[in-house]
C-alpha cells in the first residue's frame, strides 16, 4: 500500500512523493527530508506537552496523537475528499473506531519492529480471493440454495408492513410485479434511514430523526491500462488536493486472474461523491478521460495508455460521521430496539463505518439471537478494544493470541513514562525540599551556611536564604524540578525505545511469555481489559527499584564530588560542599567523609526516588482516568 502526497500539502518536499504503508525507516526519511522530520519532532513534542483538552473531532484525536505537521501531511485532505467536509467537523468517534491503537508511538514501532500485534490498520498481508470478493457471496447463495433457501435478486423492498411493534411482513418489486412475503423474524442490511421511510404505518416520530443521518457516495472508474505492469502496490492513497480521485487499485496485483489480458493492467480508480454532485452526475466517457488526465497528473501512466472503462456507482457507501448524527442515531436506534421480530445489521444498516468482517459479524449474532435466545449487543459491535470482534470463550486462548495481546500492551505501556505525571512528583518534591531546606538554614546560624545556599541565587533571582528566599525558592525550584522530570522521562522514553528493540530481537520477550504461561496461565485467561490492568500496574515505577536508582547515583556523586574536590584543593573548594555537614552528621570533605557521603546520599536517593515513584504513580492513575473520559467514544 502505497500514500501520495503532494507538494502542495503541508509538510512535504519539494516534489511528489510515495510513501509506503506501514511506514519504512528510509523511505519515510527519504520523502519527508532530515529538516522536515525534525521540525515534525518538535512538533509533535508541542502536542504532547499542550494536547486538545477535548477530542470531539477527527482534527482534534488525529493531532492528539501524530502531531499537526503529520495531521495535515497524511490526514486532513485524504479524509476530507472522502467524507466531503471539514476534519474539524467530523466527529472522533470515526477515528476512535477505524484506526483505534493507532499513533505517531505506535506507526514508528511498527516500522521499526515489525509487531504481530492486532493493530489493524497497520496490516501488510491477507488473503484476497482469487476472482475478487464476489467469489464469497456467489458461494454464500450457493450453499442457502443447496439447503433448499431461496435468494431473490433484483428484488427491491418497497414497504414493510407492521403491527405495532411487530414486522408482519414486506412487499418487494420484481420485474414490475409487486408481491408480499410474510414471516416470523426479519433482519435487514438496508440502510437504516430507508427503512425508517418505507415502514407502513409510517414511523412519524423517527422520521425526522432519521432524515438527519447522511450518507457518503462513491464511484469507481474501472481503467483499461495498454501496460503488463505499472507498479508493485495494491492501492495507492492519493492526498493531492489537485486531483479528485482519492484511491486507486490495482486489480492484478490483487489476483492474476482479474485481469483475463497478461498485456493490459485494470485499475480502479475511486471518488467519493454525493449522489447528485457534479462528479456523480458526470457521464462515464467523461469520467473515464478525467481518469486518463488524472493518471498522468499522478505519474502512474500517460493518458493515452488508457484505452477503454467503466463506471460503478454506488449510492450511501458511507454512513457520515456529522456533528449531529450521534442524536440522531439514538432516536432511530431507540425505535428499532423496540421492534420485537427485527434486527438491522451489517455497515448501512447500523450507519456504522465498519469493514466486511464487522458486517459479516452482525449477521451472524443477529442470527444467534433469534434462533437461540442469545443476547448480543449488534450497535457494539466493532467499538470493543480489538479491532476484529470476538466471541470470547471460558477456553485457554492459543499462545499466539496471548503473544499478540502481550506484546502489544508491552509495547504501549513500558515503553512510555508519562512525561507530565513525573513532572509533577519530582516537581513538588524539589519545591518542597528546597523551602524545607532554605528554612532549616534560615534557623541554623553559621558561617558557611547563608553564602553557600545562596549561590542559588546566580540562577534563581529574588532568592535568598531567608523566610520569604524560602518561598521564593518553593516556585523556582518546583518549575525546575518539573522541567528536569519532563526531560529525564523524554530522555528515559527515548532510550526505553532503543531497549524495546534489542528486548525484541534478543527474543526476551518470549522468555516472558514463556513465564507467564507457566504462571498457570493466567494471562492466557485473560481478557484484553484484564491484560491491560495486569501490565499497566507492571509498567507503573517499581518504588523500591526506583529509590535504590535514585539512592547509588545520588551516594555515587557526593562520593566522587567529595574526591574531586579533595584532589582538587584549595581554600573556596571545601566549604561549598561543607554544607552536607548541615544535614549529614560527621561528613565532611575527606576521603572518609565521601564514604560516609556516599552511606548518606544512598539512603537520602532511595527516600526521594521511593516518594518520586510513588507521587508518579498517584498522578499517573488519574490522568489515564481522566484520558479514558476524555477519549473514549460516545455512542
Amino acid at each position: 500500500m502505497t500514500c501520495f502526497i503532494d507538494p502542495a500539502c503541508p509538510g512535504s518536499t519539494t516534489r511528489a512523493s510515495f510513501f509506503y504503508y506501514p511506514l519504512r525507516p528510509l523511505n519515510a526519511l527519504k520523502g519527508l527530508g532530515g529538516w522536515e522530520g525534525l521540525v515534525i519532532v518538535l512538533s509533535y513534542l508541542k502536542s504532547q506537552l499542550v494536547p486538545y483538552r477535548r477530542e470531539d473531532t477527527f482534527e482534534e484525536w488525529v493531532t492528539n496523537r501524530f502531531e499537526k505537521r503529520l495531521f495535515q501531511t497524511f490526514f486532513k485532505t485524504y479524509t476530507e475528499k472522502v467524507w466531503g467536509i471539514p476534519c474539524s467537523e467530523l466527529k472522533a468517534e470515526w477515528a476512535a473506531q477505524r484506526i483505534k491503537d493507532l499513533s505517531l508511538r505506535t506507526a514508528l514501532l511498527n516500522m521499526l519492529l515489525k509487531s504481530r500485534g492486532t493493530i489493524r490498520t497497520l496490516i501488510e498481508e491477507f488473503d484476497y480471493p482469487r476472482y475478487g470478493p464476489g467469489m464469497m457471496w456467489n458461494a454464500v447463495k450457493s450453499e442457502i440454495e443447496r439447503r433448499a433457501g431461496t435468494v431473490r435478486l433484483e428484488a427491491e423492498v418497497v414497504r414493510i408492513n407492521r403491527t405495532g411493534c411487530h414486522i408482519d411482513s414486506i412487499t418487494v418489486l420484481h420485474h414490475g410485479r409487486e408481491e408480499t412475503i410474510k414471516g416470523t423474524n426479519f433482519i435487514s442490511s438496508m440502510p437504516v434511514t430507508e427503512f425508517v421511510r418505507r415502514l407502513e404505518p409510517a414511523a412519524v416520530a423517527v422520521l425526522d430523526a432519521a432524515a438527519r443521518l447522511r450518507y457518503r457516495d462513491f464511484l469507481t472508474v474501472i481503467c483499461i491500462v495498454g501496460k503488463p505492469e505499472l507498479y508493485p502496490d495494491n492501492w495507492i492513497y492519493v492526498h493531492d488536493p489537485e486531483v479528485q480521485v482519492g484511491r486507486i487499485q490495482n486489480f492484478k496485483n490483487w489476483s492474476p486472474d482479474m485481469v483475463p489480458d497478461s498485456a493490459k493492467t485494470s485499475l480502479g480508480l475511486e471518488y467519493f461523491c454525493t449522489e447528485g454532485d457534479p462528479v456523480w452526475m458526470m457521464p462515464d466517457e467523461g469520467l473515464i478521460q478525467l481518469t486518463a488526465r488524472e493518471l498522468e497528473r499522478i505519474g502512474l501512466c500517460r493518458a493515452a495508455d488508457v484505452e477503454d472503462g467503466c463506471v460503478v456507482r454506488v449510492p450511501r457507501a458511507y454512513a457520515v460521521y456529522g456533528s449531529d448524527y450521534c442524536d440522531a442515531l439514538a432516536v432511530v436506534r431507540e425505535f428499532i430496539d423496540s421492534l420485537e421480530n427485527f434486527r438491522t445489521i451489517g455497515r448501512n444498516g447500523l450507519h456504522r463505518y465498519n469493514n466486511q468482517d464487522h458486517a459479516m459479524m452482525t449477521g451472524i449474532l443477529a442470527v444467534r439471537s433469534m434462533v437461540l435466545g442469545e443476547l448480543h449487543g449488534l450497535w457494539n459491535v466493532n467499538t470493543d478494544h480489538e479491532y476484529h470482534e470476538e466471541i470470547q470463550v471460558a477456553a485457554r486462548r492459543p499462545r499466539g493470541e496471548v503473544e499478540a495481546v502481550v506484546q502489544e500492551e508491552l509495547t504501549r505501556v513500558f515503553l512510555r513514562i508519562d512525561r507530565v505525571a513525573l513532572g509533577l512528583a519530582t516537581g513538588v518534591l524539589s519545591g518542597v525540599g528546597l523551602f524545607v531546606a532554605t528554612l532549616a538554614l534560615t534557623l541554623t546560624e553559621g558561617p558557611v551556611i547563608g553564602p553557600t545556599l545562596e549561590l542559588l541565587g546566580q540562577y534563581f533571582p529574588g532568592y535568598s536564604v531567608t523566610a520569604l528566599g524560602s518561598v521564593v525558592g518553593l516556585f523556582y525550584a518546583s518549575i525546575g524540578g518539573f522541567v528536569a522530570g519532563w526531560l529525564f522521562a523524554t530522555l528515559r522514553n527515548a532510550i526505553m525505545f532503543i531497549s524495546l528493540v534489542a528486548i525484541y530481537r534478543s527474543m526476551q520477550l518470549r522468555r516472558i511469555l514463556d513465564y507467564w504461561e507457566m504462571r498457570s496461565g493466567s494471562m492466557a485467561h485473560l481478557n484484553n481489559g484484564d491484560a491491560d490492568i495486569v501490565l499497566t500496574r507492571l509498567a507503573r515505577f517499581n518504588a523500591t527499584v526506583q529509590g535504590l536508582v535514585s539512592g547509588i547515583l545520588l551516594g555515587g556523586v557526593i562520593f566522587l564530588a567529595t574526591n574531586w574536590l579533595v584532589l582538587k584543593g584549595g581554600e573556596a573548594v571545601g566549604p561549598h560542599l561543607a554544607l552536607l555537614d548541615q544535614f549529614f552528621v560527621g561528613y565532611q570533605v575527606t576521603f572518609v567523609g565521601s564514604m560516609i557521603g556516599f552511606g548518606y546520599g544512598l539512603a537520602a536517593g532511595f527516600i526521594a526516588g521511593y516518594l518520586v515513584a510513588t507521587l508518579y504513580n498517584w498522578f499517573g492513575v488519574r490522568r489515564d482516568s481522566n484520558r479514558a473520559k476524555v477519549r473514549s467514544p460516545r455512542a
